[in-house]
């Protein structure tokens, strides 16, 4: 016996309702991959990030450092090439430097002339072989030249002038007014105008 149409009804709802959960699952889990994958990519890119900073500041390190091993052994090798010297004071900003060589030797020392303060000194005159100090910060000095000394005069922060050559210092004297040159006489007061004002002796 045949069934009337009205009474036959196909189950399609249940299955449709199945096929869309289905394909939403299968979203979700696809944008859940997704979602793993762009962390993990994150996760790799800051690490990357911070190797790079890392790496970076270990060379700029290592490099400070071997300039400051650098700078402190120069400075070592400086201080120790240079002998000691001592200082005595001439008069106004002048000094008379000696050095004292590490390594004990036989001649005469060499004399320097120094200008400066209690701590901080120039040296403006190497192997001077005589000094006087005539008053006003200013000086009158040899210095060993080829064949013979040289006799100059200086004044504060002038630039030192030519007074005359020292073939004998038997026959100069520095400590008298004039001063004995020579062949010729100077008396103090116009060896300090000729430093102050730059006039030196022809040569």
């Amino acid at each position: 016996m045949r069934l009337p149409d009205e009474w036959v009804s196909v189950p399609t709802c249940p299955v449709t309702r199945l096929t869309k959960q289905a394909e939403s699952l299968s979203g979700s889990q696809s944008v859940a991959h997704n979602a793993r994958l762009t962390v993990d990519t994150n996760s790799w890119t800051r690490y990357d990030q911070g190797m790079k900073r890392w790496l970076r500041f270990s060379l700029w390190a290592a490099a400070a450092l071997t300039g400051l091993v650098i700078i402190i052994f120069v400075a070592f090798g400086w201080l120790f090439s240079i002998p000691p010297r001592s200082y005595q004071k001439i008069g106004g900003r002048w000094f008379s430097a000696t050095e004292t060589p590490l390594l004990a030797e036989s001649g005469r020392k060499p004399k320097y002339l120094a200008r400066g303060g209690a701590f901080l000194r120039k040296t403006v005159a190497e192997d001077i072989t005589g000094f006087r100090y005539l008053g006003d910060d200013c000086i009158v000095y040899t210095v060993a030249g080829h064949g013979q000394d040289e006799m100059y005069a200086r004044c504060g922060g002038h630039d030192p002038v030519f007074l005359d050559h020292v073939p004998d210092h038997q026959k100069i004297s520095m400590v008298s007014d004039p001063l004995q040159l020579n062949g010729t006489t100077m008396d103090v007061v116009e060896v300090k105008r000729r430093a102050i004002q730059g006039i030196s002796n022809p040569r």
